[in-house]
């Protein structure tokens, strides 16, 4: 077993003192912080063609991929596992006063100590075994494990029977620009290096599935998602004459009454069954306060997916 918790520490800290929220410049930093560091391992230095540092593709944003291989010689397989993991985070505003500590572990952890918390985050504050701040479970400290991997396996491409790709791609958190992106790569390395993609690991956390939940799991398979979206018309009126009109957010709610939560609405596949939908967004489009009900609402629901598609 490798010894690796301190690397991997370092680095998932190194990863999080980066304010890479999704959509700002903050992802072409830590893609450029990432590139670098990769770089300067001696196996890339000497092989500089086995690391891209790739700008998205079709996208508004300038952000970046960073892909990176290393080629083991122990035999001859050219099987290869990707290593992925997304280098985004979304926002701090649910830090509230502590926002400007997120991206700070140490920091974070020790005001944290003056707040009131629920029982099992104090727990794990005080343990002095989990890491606290913006992006360390999703998914810094992944990107941090795949990245202390490749850099074993460069150092000892002896031990490594066929290939292993590290892929770090921005843009999970909002529009899947980076993996989009990354396909382009991906596809080319394949044919110019003969790589037989075997797997792909993607290292993001996993959450217990009860309460007082002791395991880890290892997900195999895909897991998909739908977006179902609702865009409602009503028909404004005065609140004195409410019957007059027909207000949106009366339909949205009836729609989030009869889908949020629903085990009906659960997939399951090999005995494996989805948490059920619930709504990710549900308001009306009145910019102000004003008497009169809205002319329009919006909603949309969370779906995740084994065998469902949207024929469904």
């Amino acid at each position: 077993m490798l010894q690796c918790r301190e690397d991997v520490l370092n680095y998932t800290k190194q990863l999080v003192h980066i304010e890479s929220i999704v959509n700002t410049d903050g992802e072409k930093v830590i893609a450029h912080s990432i590139y670098n560091m990769v770089l300067s391992f001696p196996y890339f230095s000497q092989n500089p063609s086995y690391i891209t540092l790739e700008k998205t593709l079709q996208d508004d944003q300038e952000r970046y991929n960073v892909l990176a291989f290393v080629k083991g010689k122990k035999g001859n397989s050219n099987r290869t596992v990707i290593l992925m993991g997304h280098i985004d985070t979304v926002g701090v505003e649910d830090f509230n006063q502590l926002k400007e500590k997120a991206f700070s572990p140490e920091d974070l952890m020790e005001s944290l100590k003056n707040e009131e918390l629920p029982t099992s985050a104090k727990e794990h504050l005080y343990s002095g075994d989990w890491l606290f701040g913006r992006g360390v479970l999703d998914m810094k400290s992944g990107v941090a494990s795949n990245l202390y991997l490749l850099k074993y396996y460069s150092e000892h491409p002896e031990e490594l029977e066929g290939n292993i790709v590290f892929l770090a791609e921005c843009d999970e958190e909002d529009s899947s620009h980076g993996i989009l992106s990354a396909l382009k790569t991906l596809n080319h390395w394949k044919k110019e290096h003969g790589f037989e993609y075997a797997a792909a690991v993607n290292a993001d956390f996993v959450a217990p599935r009860f309460e007082g939940d002791e395991n880890r799991y290892i997900y195999k398979g895909t897991v998909g998602k739908l977006l179902p979206s609702f865009f409602i018309t009503g028909a404004e009126t005065h609140v004195g004459s409410a019957f007059e009109g027909l207000d949106p957010n009366f339909i949205a709610a009836h729609l989030t009454t009869q889908i949020n939560y629903n085990p009906e609405l659960c997939n399951e596949a090999y005995g494996e069954t989805t948490i059920p939908p619930v709504s990710l967004k549900q308001t009306d489009l009145k910019p102000t306060y004003t008497v009169q009900t809205a002319l329009s609402a919006f909603v949309y629901y969370n779906f995740f997916i084994h065998s469902w598609s949207p024929k469904t």
